[in-house]
């Protein structure tokens, strides 16, 4: 049997205070809409990119955009694209060089559509971790890598995905997250020649 307080407290007819429904409403509206407004303003800081010209991988607190220059190419055509990070408050991402007791970021496509491939990133900052003895190469907010490829010579006209994956390993000044490896996929028209 429940003693007379908490019968009160489960049971209780009377209407909630008009200050205990407020609070009650502000907590369903942070638990509900909280999450969608931190992710939107992480999306605002990235490039817009179109639906069918680039992807969008997401691994965490952490955001990549992999864009080429073109959506159309010709066999053996050396193409442009960029790689944009876009790193969670309070979170970074590794540069090189590193050990391999880390992962450094970094962008690699399939040998399916491309047969050479190269990406630049910035310099890294250098951050001393007090709690590891280390000073390390880091990316933090965001950054953004350009890179080559060329397209393989062998590939007859058609529509082909232009696929890969961005790998990265997100750590805090305290933690660091399993290192991910997040496959993309982008369309890709080949022609037989570039207008």
């Amino acid at each position: 049997m429940l003693s007379d307080w908490s019968y009160r407290i489960i049971y209780n007819d009377r209407p909630m205070k008009p200050r205990n429904v407020l609070l009650a409403t502000m907590a369903l509206a942070m638990l509900t809409f909280g999450p969608a407004v931190r992710a939107d303003s992480i999306l605002d800081k990235l490039d817009k990119p179109g639906a069918d010209d680039s992807a969008v991988v997401k691994g965490g607190d952490v955001y990549a955009i992999i864009k080429p220059a073109v959506v159309q190419a010709a066999p053996g055509q050396d193409i442009k694209y960029s790689a944009e990070f876009i790193i969670g408050e309070g979170w970074h991402i590794y540069g090189r060089p590193i050990s391999s007791d880390y992962v450094a970021t970094n962008v690699t496509f399939d040998k399916a559509v491309v047969a050479q491939q190269s990406i630049d990133f910035p310099k890294p900052e250098m951050i001393k971790f007090e709690s590891l003895g280390q000073t390390l190469p880091v990316y933090k907010d965001k950054v953004r890598a350009g890179g080559d490829l060329k397209i393989r010579r062998d590939l007859k006209p058609g529509d082909y995905q232009l696929s890969g994956k961005v790998e990265f390993q997100e750590c805090s000044d305290t933690i660091c997250k399993i290192p991910q490896s997040l496959p993309f996929a982008i369309p890709l028209t080949i022609a037989s020649s570039v207008p």
